[in-house]
């Protein structure tokens, strides 16, 4: 069994911190490790998906690019890297809907804020008539 470990360094998105993520190839798997907050957790962080797909930008040295390439390749030769890219276009139209349906709630609770605050009226009926 031969196992390859590549190790690249991500940006955080919220600080100049590095993160560590591993790429380790053995018994035709690649495992990726992080460790980001989520990744000490074994969730899926943005580092992961981001190298995954291939973004450069996410690399904190730009000189790792070809690392990353090797990256690319593993995942290309166990047949993962497909399916990754696949499965990210899909979050990426669910993100883009995801922001639109923010959008549509802000415009609603406007509206009902606009209600609530400014009142509103309806055929001249005031509430509270007829209470005692």
């Amino acid at each position: 069994m031969t196992t390859s470990k590549i190790v690249l360094k991500a940006k955080s998105s919220s600080s100049k911190e590095t993160y560590n993520v591993e790429f380790i190839y053995g018994d035709g798997l690649v495992t990726v490790y992080c460790n980001c907050q989520a990744g000490i957790f074994n969730k899926l962080c943005r580092h992961k998906l981001a190298l995954a797909s291939g973004d450069t930008s996410v690399l904190a040295d730009p000189t790792q690019n070809k690392n990353l390439e090797e990256v690319l390749e593993l995942l290309d030769q166990v047949g993962t890297l497909a399916q990754i890219k696949s499965i990210s276009q899909e979050l990426d139209k669910i993100q883009i809907k995801k922001q639109s349906l923010a959008k549509q709630e802000k415009k609603l609770k406007a509206e009902i804020e606009k209600i609530l605050t400014v009142g509103q009226e309806k055929d001249n009926v005031s509430f509270g008539t007829g209470l005692v």
